[in-house]
């Protein structure tokens, strides 16, 4: 099976979508097909919040981090998100 969805789901490649949440949720959650029919809007957008405040540029001097990198993984969440939030929602 290369993409995941139904007729009322948009079709997206399996491994993109899985990686996505894998960015979102955590490597430790095991993403099936079980798991991404259960998802719920609200539990991509807290999740999606939580990395924000993770890896917002603006944060990087209080975590002693460089700002480029910061800023790198905060487009890497919002991209998983959107594409996890686009297969939900449809």
């Amino acid at each position: 099976m290369d993409s995941i969805g139904t007729q009322d789901k948009i079709t997206l490649p399996e491994e993109q979508l899985i990686q996505s949440c894998r960015i979102l949720f955590g490597p430790e959650v095991n993403i099936t097909p079980q798991f991404l029919g259960y998802l719920q809007p609200s539990g991509v957008k807290t999740a999606y919040r939580k990395l924000v405040m993770e890896t917002h540029p603006d944060r990087a001097y209080h975590l002693g981090v460089k700002e480029a990198i910061l800023e790198e993984r905060f487009k890497e969440v919002h991209r998983a998100y959107e594409l996890v939030f686009s297969y939900i929602r449809e």
